[in-house]
């Protein structure tokens, strides 16, 4: 799990919904309803999400894929018991859908302190994000000096990025099967 803190619960039942009145953690609160459609001759399936939701000082560090890149990749050195992702996340949003292949969350998204490979930007970064299993991901972060802008398709490759830090630009595009990438100072 994301978190390994204690999860509150509270729902009910109506006979074809579960209706969350509370779902909280330390970081973490949502409420909303998970509706079923019941077939005769099939497992029960669902039929409705709708969850509001809200995150509230998620550290970083706690992300599974939270390690370091290989010296290689590496822009900076780093040894390995450096995290690869620092930082706090602040979510305020829905998740919707009518089945869990439709799913779409959407909301607000704030990062403090965010630390990438030891790359420090804006104190607050702050944006809007839009993720779905058939809609892919449109992530924009803007800070004060700094912007961060990530599309990646329903297949979760990269469509475009742009990452501007101080006076650096990296930016990426699809163009057919090729990944262009450009870098300004």
């Amino acid at each position: 799990p994301l978190d390994q803190t204690p999860l509150k619960t509270a729902f009910q039942w109506d006979g074809k919904r579960i209706i969350i009145e509370e779902m909280s953690s330390p970081h973490l609160r949502a409420q909303g309803l998970i509706a079923l459609n019941f077939s005769p001759s099939y497992f029960p399936t669902i039929s409705q999400i709708e969850l509001n939701v809200k995150a509230d000082q998620f550290n970083l560090l706690n992300l599974p894929f939270n390690r370091p890149l290989t010296s290689q990749f590496s822009a900076v050195n780093q040894d390995e018991n450096t995290p690869f992702v620092q930082g706090l996340l602040n979510f305020n949003g829905q998740i919707r859908g009518s089945s869990l292949s439709t799913i779409e969350t959407t909301g607000v998204l704030s990062l403090s302190n965010l630390t990438v490979n030891q790359i420090e930007f804006d104190p607050r970064l702050s944006g809007n994000i839009q993720l779905g299993l058939q809609s892919g991901l449109n992530l924009d972060l803007q800070g004060e000096k700094d912007h961060i802008q990530l599309a990646l398709n329903s297949a979760f490759p990269p469509v475009s990025f742009q990452v501007r830090r101080a006076q650096m630009l990296a930016s990426g595009q699809l163009e057919g099967e090729n990944f262009l990438f450009n870098l300004e100072q």
